[in-house]
């Protein structure tokens, strides 16, 4: 009896892999997920979470006078949605931001899906959602994790929209604006939908792409209103957002990293054990399979001549050529949006010289690489570079390794059931290696944050100590070089004061704000007209004489 239902679960795994291995994966997902969320509660939120919470705040109708309106509005919008059933905490925002881990690994294991059988998509998908960069700023209450899973559902979408369904574009375009309204430099994720859409123009309902489109300006216009209501002037933030692209940053500030090729030289810290073991086993599997082909390769490479190519495919080659150069000397050099332009063009080049090929799914092949071009190019340009902002890659860039992880076994010189045994164990070892490399991760990132966690504690402290003292502060000028944490933690409009070596700047701010409370991190002040009245291990709060 027991090997009657032995059978017949294998039998139901077998036919119905794709749920199984998409369950399995959920879960797997979730406990990553909501681990790192409880050591993030333990640490508290950083600056930026600070500012999407005050947000939130407002949006919610309970703002307290500070607000960052300048910040991509949806995140803090859903936050919201949230703080409006009375649930107000911190940790909700963490939740969220973790919740989306999870939407964006199934929607990444249901694209791969298109191209790999369902356990390489499973492990496609964890590889993707356990990568040291990913965990680390999951969780968080920033808007990376958010804005990229709605970048892979947005693609996936257009690609249903193409081969299944025309009605997959009214949640395409709408999925890329929201895309775009959690986090700005998300909106590079045209040039990929544009170029899918263009090299399968054929199989394109324009009736259905064109309401989509339409349908996908709703939330823009709602954005635009509110900015206008705000600023008065509708594309405010985003010019400002494009200004922060092109202005001189100060060789000081702490993410200030000119280095072009910054993001390719972090790589490997990146993906983590199983990217590294997925590339290792790639190039040996390459090395031994070209040493048992020798003879094969040899002869095909002897076979290969390039008088037999036509002369059409001889100006795509050439074209293909001075395009990628164009490529290498505009990279880092001038505006980025020319170098975007050169390598979409490069693309399409590329698909036209390569369709003839008999190469399958060749428009996904490169469908991923100008995702992870362009998104690269920005970033890689932009001489303001957070280690986070690679996560924009990080499913395009999963997608090639696993990739090579399915080609493994076609290049070893075994029997057929003997491959797919090796291969099954090399990817029972590699969920092993990642998921383990997840846990130590993730308590290592507390680690790290220790000192976070004192100076947060240091803040919350003095906050409730002016609330007891001075139970008035709210109609009270505060000024503050930590100003998001404070506005918070006090519930009112702390004045920003810049952090500085000048003890004049500070004068002059504080003057200038007429403020009654300054609270500061930086040690050794002397303030004319304000006298240090209590000290809470970093934080010191000055109140005017």
């Amino acid at each position: 009896m027991g090997d009657s239902l032995y059978l017949k679960l294998r039998e139901y795994v077998r036919d119905h892999d794709s749920l199984v291995y998409g369950i399995i994966l959920v879960f797997l997902v979730a406990l990553i997920a909501y681990y790192r969320v409880q050591i993030q509660i333990e640490i508290g939120p950083i600056w930026d979470t600070f500012d999407f919470l005050s947000n939130a705040m407002y949006f919610a109708g309970q703002g307290f006078g500070y607000t960052d309106l300048t910040r991509p509005p949806f995140f803090p919008f859903l936050t919201s949605l949230i703080f409006r059933l009375s649930v107000v905490s911190e940790s909700v925002i963490f939740y969220l931001d973790a919740s989306f881990l999870v939407f964006g690994a199934i929607g990444l294991y249901l694209f791969f899906r298109i191209k790999f059988e369902a356990m390489e998509s499973f492990l496609g998908s964890l590889l993707f959602s356990s990568f040291p960069v990913v965990i680390l700023f999951t969780g968080v209450g920033l808007t990376d994790i958010p804005s990229v899973a709605l970048s892979i559902w947005a693609l996936y979408a257009t690609v249903l929209a193409v081969k299944k369904n025309p009605l997959f574009f009214y949640f395409s375009f709408p999925l890329a604006m929201l895309a775009f309204l959690t986090r700005y430099p998300a909106g590079f994720i045209i040039f990929p939908i544009f170029f899918y859409l263009v090299i399968n123009r054929h199989d394109v309902s324009l009736k259905n792409m064109i309401g989509g489109i339409l349908l996908s300006l709703l939330p823009g216009l709602i954005v635009l209103v509110f900015f206008y209501n705000q600023f008065g002037n509708p594309l405010g933030p985003f010019s400002s957002f494009y200004g922060s692209t092109q202005k001189a940053w100060s060789t000081t500030y702490v993410y200030y990293h000119p280095d072009p090729l910054y993001f390719l030289k972090n790589i490997l810290s990146y993906i983590g054990v199983g990217g590294m073991a997925i590339i290792l086993g790639s190039v040996l599997s390459a090395f031994i399979g070209l040493l048992t082909k020798f003879k094969t390769v040899k002869l095909n490479f002897k076979q290969f001549s390039p008088s037999k190519l036509s002369h059409h495919t001889k100006i795509k080659v050439l074209a293909l050529f001075l395009l990628f150069s164009l490529f290498i000397i505009t990279f880092a050099w001038t505006q980025y949006f020319i170098t975007e332009i050169i390598f979409l063009v490069f693309c399409f080049v590329l698909f036209y010289t390569l369709r003839n090929g008999n190469i399958k799914d060749l428009d996904i092949y490169i469908l991923f690489v100008s995702w992870f071009v362009a998104f690269f190019i920005f970033h890689s340009v932009y001489a303001v570079k957070d280690d986070r902002y690679f996560i924009t890659m990080a499913p395009a860039l999963t997608y090639f390794l696993i990739l090579g992880f399915s080609q493994i076994k076609r290049l070893w010189g075994l029997e057929s059931k003997y491959k797919n045994m090796a291969h099954n164990i090399f990817a029972v070892i590699l969920v092993f290696m990642m998921l383990v490399a997840a846990a130590d991760y993730i308590q290592g990132i507390y680690d790290h944050e220790s000192q976070n966690v004192v100076e947060l504690n240091d803040i919350k402290m003095a906050s409730q100590w002016l609330k007891v003292n001075d139970p008035q502060y709210f109609d009270k000028n505060i000024s503050s070089d930590q100003w998001p944490y404070f506005s918070w933690y006090l519930k009112t409009n702390v004045k920003q004061v810049q952090l500085s070596n000048n003890n004049k700047d500070y004068e002059n701010n504080l003057n200038t704000d007429n403020a009654n409370y300054f609270l500061t991190v930086k040690e050794g002040l002397n303030l004319t007209n304000y006298q240090l009245i209590k000290q809470f291990g970093y934080v010191t709060i000055y109140k005017r004489q």
